[in-house]
Order: structure tokens, then sequence, then C-alpha cells
């Protein structure tokens, strides 16, 4: 005897029997995946679906298709015509029974109070007849939205998003870190810090690497030393690099009373939430960082320099460093002396970087800087701080300099525009005048330049 199928079978019993499965389970199959088996169009189920569907603003076609294809219902085109007129579903002429304004009024403002505040007319005369089974002309909700909601309009007009404001009580409440490494594929690594409140560059320095935390502490502990304060908080990505860091400066704020002493004053987060440096670095790429990331990429193109070639990267960072260090520093000066503009996505006062940080008072607020325990600081710094490691040994220098010297030239004589010139020249001489040595203890490389 053939067996039956599922499109023989009108009820779960007879399809549990015929696969063998509990019946729980053939019900939860059903729901889950959606299957339909063949249902007559006197169900009253097929009254719903076709609200459904009409609801999703559904071509007629493609409702009868959804209804025979999908549901498995027999029904033909003139029938489903008759039935959504029976429903009294209409789109168009005088038969349609619009809703009361007072009701979707009431829709529109509790969706502007979730989160779909952002959406456009369309979409919100969408949400009302899908959601809330509203009839409604799509004109009446502009003009509606319009009248409820006039700074959305507004800023959905010039394409803005509706941003979170940033609050800041005021300076060295917070201090946002972060490394930059758009140039770390040519040697040279970034790490910069900035004042929450004041957006005051605290540190910006160059380095070999962003990655140890060990180094990554010595620039903070010299900027709190500096500032004879540190601040109530410290913000920075997850990340090794910033454990030491976070260690000493809850150790600095240990001793501290307010609510955000001890371990309260550091917080990792990702790199999206750190708006305050994370959006500054675009400012760095606009001025300054940009012109150096294409001229190197310019030398690795023409074959003048290989990030894996031992020689290349000293000649790089005996040349370009000081440069690149003199840059970010004119930066910092710059940014920390100029006006920024009134932002009305942040809860900042317009202002001079510097005159918001060291004079809050004039925007009537006070500096969140904590006293400095200069004993904890004397430890972080004796046991954990390190400097970086130089871009080049101490042998190279003297073999560099005195390449230089045949030139009549000294180091301090580099500058943007001969820069290429004493780059290209000083890796042709180290090219064919130096051999590499393997040290066993260090496992390190040295240079040594056999001068004429």
């Amino acid at each position: 005897m053939e067996h039956p199928t599922l499109t023989h079978v009108h009820d779960t019993s007879t399809i549990a029997m015929c696969c063998r499965l509990p019946l729980c389970v053939v019900i939860l199959l059903l729901v889950t995946c959606n299957v339909c088996y063949a249902m007559s169009k006197s169900d009253p189920r097929v009254d719903g679906l076709i609200r459904k569907y009409w609801f999703q603003y559904k071509k007629i076609a493609v409702i009868l298709a959804y209804l025979q294809i999908v549901h498995r219902v027999s029904v033909g085109m003139t029938w489903l015509k008759k039935k959504i007129h029976d429903l009294g579903l209409h789109r168009k002429g005088v038969l349609v029974q619009y809703s009361p304004l007072s009701h979707v009024q009431a829709a529109i403002e509790a969706e502007l109070e979730g989160c779909r505040n952002n959406i456009g007319y369309r979409q919100m005369w969408v949400v009302l007849k899908q959601r809330h089974k509203l009839v409604v002309k799509r004109n009446t909700v502009q003009m509606m939205m319009s009248i409820l909601d006039p700074q959305g309009a507004k800023r959905r007009r010039k394409h803005q998003l509706k941003r979170r404001v940033y609050q800041n009580k005021g300076p060295d409440f917070v201090w946002h870190l972060d490394g930059y490494d758009k140039l770390k594929p040519y040697g040279f690594a970034i790490h910069g810090c900035i004042d929450g409140y004041s957006r005051k560059v605290i540190w910006l320095k160059v380095m070999t690497t962003n990655n140890d935390p060990n180094v990554i502490l010595l620039p903070y502990l010299l900027s709190v030393l500096e500032n004879n304060g540190c601040p109530s908080i410290v913000r920075s990505d997850h990340g090794t690099e910033n454990t030491t860091l976070a260690a000493c400066h809850m150790a600095l704020r240990h001793e501290h009373d307010d609510e955000f002493s001890g371990e309260r004053s550091f917080r990792f987060g990702p790199s999206t939430t750190n708006t305050r440096i994370e959006s500054w670095w675009a400012q760095l790429r606009n001025s300054v960082t940009d012109w150096w990331i294409n001229m190197f990429k310019n030398l690795i193109q023409e074959g003048s320099f290989n990030p894996q070639n031992t020689i290349h990267k000293h000649c790089m960072g005996y040349v370009y460093e000081p440069l690149l260090n003199e840059a970010l520093q004119d930066f910092k000066e710059r940014w920390n002396s100029h006006r920024i503009r009134l932002n009305r996505v942040a809860g900042c006062p317009a202002g001079v970087p510097s005159d918001l940080y060291y004079l809050p008072q004039l925007n009537g607020v006070m500096s969140y800087k904590k006293p400095l325990q200069l004993i904890v600081w004397s430890h972080c710094y004796i046991e954990h701080a390190y400097l970086p490691e130089p871009f080049y040994p101490v042998e190279f220098v003297a073999a560099a300099d005195a390449i230089l010297a045949q030139l009549n030239m000294s180091r301090t004589d580099i500058t943007i525009s001969n820069s290429r010139f004493i780059y290209l020249h000083l890796c042709n001489k180290c090219h064919h005048k130096c051999f590499l040595i393997w040290t066993e203890p260090q496992l390190l490389f040295t240079i040594h330049i056999e001068l004429f």
C-alpha cells in the first residue's frame, strides 16, 4: 500500500504517524519551517492571510500566488477579488475607509518614541499599515510627521543621522588614548591622547612600537607629572598594550575618595565608542599623515623601500623620524591653539583647546584633575616604564653621520625637500658597504658600515 505523503494529509497526527516522529516534534517543524499543507478556501485562516498580505501592500496577483503556491489554497483571481471586496479592503476610490486622524497621530507618536524615530514618512507609512493596520494616505503621514517631528524632518532632508551627544563634565575628567597604525607598515608607530572636554592633545608621540605596555606607559607618566595631577578617568580600547597603564592609573587613583576612584577610574571599550580620539585621527590624517602615507607608498612602488629590508628600515628611521616627529608636534601645537566652532552633537563649548583646558572657570566648569601620588608615580616609573627601542642601532648613526659629512651636511640639515635624495644616497652607500652580524646573546642584527 502506498504511504501517504505530506501533500495528501491534512492533520499533524497523520504526519507524525507517517514520519514516525513525536507529535510535538512535527508541530515544531511545521511552525519553524513554515510548512503549509493544503488549505480550503472556506478556511477562516484564508481571510487572515489575505488581510496580512493586503496590509503589506502586495499586488493582487502576488497575493494570489502566495495563496496558491505557499499556502496551497485552490482559488482563482475572480474569487480573490470578490473576497477582497467582501472584506472591505480598498486602496483607491470613494469606498476606501480611512482611519481616524487621531489614531494615526497616536501611532506616529508611539513610533517616534522608540527605535523608529529616524525613519522617513515613506517607511512610517508602511509601519502604520503593517503594524497598526491603519488605512491612511502617504501625504497625510508626511504632513503629520512634519508637524510632530519638525527637527527630524529637517535632519532627514539633509540626510543626517541623529547622533548621541557627547557629554563631558570638564578638563581632566576623561582622557581618551589610542594608537595610530597607518604609518606602521613604514616603521613609524604613533600614540596619542586627548582631553575629552577641551579637545586638547595631551601627547602625540612617534615610536617604533605602540603595542608594548611599558612603552605606552611612559608618555602617560610624563604627562601627569608635567600636569601635576592625573585625570579622573582614562578611556582606551581593549588590548594588552593598555594593561600596564591601566594598573598604574588605578594605583594613582587608589587613595582618592571620589566616585570614580580606584578600579572605576579606567574604562576599556571598543574603538567605535572611543569617539574623541578616533574622530581626531581623521583630523591628523587630513592635515599631516596623508602626505606621508602617499610619499612612503611612492617609495615602495618604485622599489626604493622594502619593509623587510633592515638597511631600508634604518635609513628610513634616520632620515624621516625627526621630520615626522617635527610635523606631529607642529600640528599638535596648531591644534591646541586653534579655535573650535560650536558643534551641536558635542556637549562641550566652543573655544581654543588650551584655553578650555587651563581656564575652565571662564565657561562655568571646574577641573577634575586629581592630586598626584608621587611615591606611587615613582614606583611606576622605575619599575614599569621603558623607553621605546631606537629606530636604528648606535653603529648605524655614526656611519650615517659620516656619510652625510662627505656631502658637507649634518643630520640637522635634512629637510622635506632634500630628504628623498639623502634617503636614497644612504641606502645606496649602505647597500654596497654593509654586512650583517648575528649576535647570539641578544638575537639582534647590528649593522657595521665600512667607510671609504
